[in-house]
């Protein structure tokens, strides 16, 4: 509709002062340009929730499960006690050696070849 005299215009890309009016008419204003932003923001915000959320599961799918974690815990554990009573008994054969050595040397007078 014509702004000046009230009649239905038909606009068509030939006229230029159409044209014009019709580009000046579209135009975006910053407020346009504003919501556009907003719109496309909450748009690639969504996008990167989603594939943020796809990589995460698929690291955590890599993940033991609690009862793999707990079974081999429970393996290392075992063997952790096992090497802690092992080591007393160890430690009084090196002193059992010690003793020995250090007779052979007295026996023989040979010096030490190791201080401690």
């Amino acid at each position: 509709m014509c702004k000046r005299c009230g009649k239905k215009r038909r606009i068509t890309f030939v006229d230029r002062e159409r044209s014009t009016l019709f580009n000046s008419l579209m135009a975006l204003t910053n407020n346009d340009l504003k919501l556009i932003k907003s719109v496309m923001k909450v748009t690639v915000d969504e996008e990167l929730d989603v594939k943020l959320e796809e990589k995460l599961n698929e690291k955590i799918g890599r993940l033991p499960t609690k009862d793999d974690f707990f079974g081999k815990m429970d393996e290392v554990m075992a063997e952790l006690k096992i090497i802690r009573e092992e080591q007393p008994l160890q430690s009084h054969h090196l002193s059992d050696h010690e003793d020995r050595i250090e007779k052979i040397e007295n026996k023989l007078q040979i010096k030490p070849s190791v201080m401690i």
